[in-house]
């Protein structure tokens, strides 16, 4: 389904606007820098007015091309949704997933959860742990990660989501949405909206979310009905959400992760990566120590949207080592993002012009 034009949509690159589909959308293949965090308002024009501004985004590929993580692209789906739907997004999803469903403590108004019990986010500096101000995202993020929900809200869709229930109608669709269709990384793909890898034969099917101060995990097993779910309140709870899900996958099921073979490089082969690297919000530096590719963090430009004087950004990461699996295909090996995966891009001339890390694709400026 190719996406109906919105009378309001603005895209730095007009063609693109009437090529990308809506299911590219939602696999992160949109072809734009997806993080623009900015406050519309909290009135029901939040969405149309955001993707008046998508134009601010650069183009980084076709639609279609390539996976880089895009916020901006949900966010725009939540506009289609309003269009056909002629109701606010977070309307419409209500009445058509969490009420049917019985989410019942799953809401995208800050209103409706600050009278029951909930944590707010941290970041952890040096000398202290700070609260972090401001706590919602802007309302025309709702659609690409306001969600807020509990514990057993998320196991109940994770239920749904593995067709248990009268609700298995569907379970065509949620196959497709659990099927490979994007590249991803060595050992990993996008379906639709899922992040999808197999262990030891096994479809795992994810999609954790992070916010200010605010990270989660979410990982389920349809073939073997089961998932894990684990929310914290600091910005490195990933590290945390590493070590449980790893637990709970070889505990509960006997699954454990194949550890790819790293490729031994030449040094005149690793100086082809080297370089800084910058995405919409970040910079990186990739170096050669002694031998090994490192990833350096070396400048994050915080949203206005998340900047507060109670709340300075937190401290830059330490570098993460990466190692080359395949062609262009990188493991993160040591470090907070240890386990994931990524990979450089090369233009047509054969010369490494992207790296996508962390899920956004990196232009390489030097």
């Amino acid at each position: 389904m190719v996406l109906a034009v919105p009378d309001d949509l603005s895209l730095a690159d007009p063609e693109s606007a009437t090529r990308v589909a809506v299911r590219e959308l939602l696999q992160h293949t949109g072809g734009w820098s997806g993080d623009l965090f900015v406050d519309t308002g909290l009135g029901d024009d939040a969405l149309t007015r955001f993707v008046t501004r998508l134009g601010e985004l650069e183009v980084l590929a076709a639609p279609g091309e390539v996976f880089s993580y895009n916020n901006a692209a949900f966010s725009l789906a939540g506009r289609v949704i309003e269009v056909v739907t002629e109701k606010p997004v977070e309307e419409a999803i209500r009445e058509i997933v969490l009420q049917p469903l019985g989410l019942s403590n799953t809401f995208f108004d800050p209103d409706e959860v600050m009278t029951r019990r909930f944590a707010v986010g941290h970041i952890v500096y040096p000398d202290r742990v700070g609260v972090v101000r401001p706590w919602r995202l802007p309302r025309n993020a709702n659609a690409a990660g306001g969600l807020i929900s509990t514990v057993r809200d998320q196991l109940a869709y994770a239920g749904f989501q593995m067709g248990s229930g009268e609700e298995d109608v569907i379970s065509a669709d949620r196959r497709q949405m659990q099927t490979p269709a994007v590249d991803a990384g060595p050992g990993r793909s996008i379906g639709i909206a899922w992040m999808l890898r197999d262990e030891g034969g096994v479809r795992i099917v994810s999609h954790g979310g992070a916010t200010n101060g605010q990270l989660s995990a979410f990982e389920i097993v349809p073939e073997r009905q089961f998932a894990v779910t684990v929310l914290t309140n600091a910005h490195r709870g990933a590290e945390l959400h590493h070590e449980v899900v790893r637990w709970a996958l070889e505990a509960y099921l006997g699954l454990v992760e194949d550890e790819p073979q790293a490729l031994d490089l030449s040094g005149e082969r690793l100086a082809e990566y080297l370089g800084t690297y910058r995405t919409m919000l970040s910079t990186f530096e990739v170096t050669d120590e002694d031998g090994e590719l490192a990833v350096r963090t070396v400048k994050v430009d915080m949203p206005a949207a998340f900047r507060s004087a109670e709340s300075p950004p937190p401290p830059l990461p330490p570098p993460a080592q990466i190692r080359l699996v395949s062609p262009d295909g990188f493991v993160v090996t040591g470090g907070p993002a240890r386990g994931g995966r990524g990979f450089f891009r090369r233009d047509p001339s054969g010369q490494v012009a992207w790296m996508n890390f962390g899920g956004r694709l990196a232009r390489r400026v030097s």
